[in-house]
């Protein structure tokens, strides 16, 4: 994928990462009220929030630090991966 490139590697995972972390809570957020029908843990867990914070409005808030948290982790493991594979022959 990166082989011309190999400064991209950490780019290349981070924004793999942000976006495989910030995709599934954006879809839980559209489909809220479903998520919560068919999952009663999240239902509880949802119903602990504070009055007038709304659930869908939370995962939106939450998305983008949990995919740039996902990205930093994925992104630093692409780094390693790359350093730790052996140099092509020339």
């Amino acid at each position: 994928m990166d082989l011309g490139r190999p400064h991209r590697r950490f780019l290349t995972g981070f924004l793999s990462g942000l976006l495989g972390g910030m995709l599934p809570l954006a879809v839980e957020a559209v489909f809220i009220e479903r998520y919560i029908a068919h999952n009663p843990e999240a239902a509880r867990a949802f119903a602990t929030l504070p009055k007038g914070m709304s659930a869908r409005v939370l995962c939106l808030v939450i998305s983008p630090f949990y995919g740039a948290l996902l990205g930093v982790a994925l992104g630093f493991l692409s780094w390693l991966a790359g350093k730790l594979r052996p140099k092509p022959a020339a």
